[in-house]
């Protein structure tokens, strides 16, 4: 009896939430406390998102869940890829097809999310949406890891050309504020990706200034463009870290030096810079998708 009093006790300091009274012949009414409610924690990989009561996510995400009342996830894998899912248990997760259910548990979740080109579809592109301003061009680019190459036969489509004109080499033209579908149909297969046209809150870095100190516009969830002039020489550590919203970050050829996690947790960002410079190097080796720009 003083060992299941002791393992009882035990579970009260591991838990601590709700109450519950257990009672034992003989013995003091003792209280196991069970936990109202425990964390799931999902890391998503590149090439997809998922939804939580209709708001999107394409990075890591903490969520507290009830357990009486559980939680849904909605996977939103890019066109051409398929959702894994690895749970760090299989006590209250469920999958099925697309939706990932959470409900009684106790003790928090890890869930890992990653996105794997589909064996049964050669066609998929690098974006299932993009975001530009009136005047920029985008390369829309068919994925290596889905197997074959495009064929000649492919053919590239705009829902609206007024608002987004594509050319057969994949390139996308913002040509008015609105939305438009790129698509890109090739041996029965199709891709496509969602294109927002609008205006966009921009930093412009003119003058001579020569660096962007350390932190120095790091968490402004307001920025969604930033170009830089041919003087800058450096971005400090973290300068932009925590820019959620940072999509496109324009860097000349004279931008030498790129900090440690300068765009840290800016997972929608494009970097925009020309061939064999620093910015490109950086760019691959973070995984940050590149455009290449003539300079």
């Amino acid at each position: 009896m003083k060992r299941s009093i002791g393992l009882i006790l035990a579970l009260l300091l591991l838990f601590g939430a709700s109450a519950e009274e257990a009672r034992f012949a003989g013995a003091t009414t003792v209280t196991l406390t069970v936990p109202s409610s425990y964390t799931v924690r999902i890391r998503c990989g590149a090439h997809g998102g998922f939804f939580v009561n209709g708001t999107a996510y394409s990075a890591d995400a903490a969520f507290t869940v009830r357990r009486e009342r559980g939680l849904e996830v909605t996977l939103q894998p890019q066109s051409g890829y398929v959702a894994v899912v690895t749970a760090s248990t299989d006590v209250g997760v469920s999958l099925s097809g697309n939706t990932l259910l959470f409900g009684d548990s106790l003790k928090d979740i890890t869930v890992s999310l990653t996105f794997e080109p589909d064996a049964g579809n050669p066609v998929c592109l690098n974006r299932a949406e993009l975001v530009l301003s009136e005047g920029m061009r985008y390369v829309l680019r068919t994925s290596t890891g889905a197997g074959e190459p495009l064929s000649s036969e492919a053919v590239w489509t705009s829902s609206n050309a007024k608002v987004a004109a594509i050319k057969t080499d994949g390139t996308v033209t913002a040509m008015g504020n609105g939305t438009a579908t790129i698509s890109v149909s090739d041996r029965g297969f199709t891709a496509a990706c969602e294109i927002t046209v609008r205006e966009m809150n921009e930093f412009q870095l003119l003058g001579m200034l020569t660096e962007i100190e350390a932190e120095g516009m790091m968490n402004d969830e307001s920025l969604e463009i930033a170009a830089f002039s041919d003087q800058l020489s450096e971005i400090g550590d973290r300068a932009f870290a925590g820019c959620t919203n940072l999509r496109f970050a324009v860097i000349p050829s004279m931008t030498a030096k790129l900090g440690e996690d300068c765009f840290e947790g800016c997972t929608r960002l494009t970097i925009v810079c020309p061939a064999g410079s620093t910015a490109e190097s950086y760019a691959s080796q973070h995984g940050i998708d590149c455009q290449i720009i003539n300079q």
